[in-house]
């Protein structure tokens, strides 16, 4: 990929999850949660998910080179463990 400019960060954290089933669980909770806030890509991991995996793929690949992200893999996670990993990732890449 070309090497545009980019904004100088201080840390960077992406979260995901490896397992396709717990994917469809979150994406159907949050459909009975928060239907509102589920945009028509978030249903490519029901209709395309060989598409949204490489998608997923490019996307940390490009945040772990441009920035150095730190990857947290939430599949074995709850909301509450997944905050707690987020802030420890996130005071760690600061410091």
């Amino acid at each position: 990929m070309a090497q545009p400019d980019f904004p100088q960060v201080c840390g960077a954290v992406a979260m995901t999850a490896a397992s396709l089933v717990i994917r469809r669980e979150r994406l159907d909770m949050r459909r009975r949660e928060a239907p509102n806030e589920v945009a028509p890509d978030d249903l490519a991991v029901i209709a395309a998910p060989d598409l949204f995996l490489r998608m997923e793929e490019i996307l940390i690949g490009e945040t772990v080179k441009q920035f150095g992200a730190t990857i947290i893999d939430t599949t074995d996670l709850n909301k509450e463990q997944g905050v707690a990993a987020l802030a420890a990732a996130y005071d760690e890449a600061i410091q």
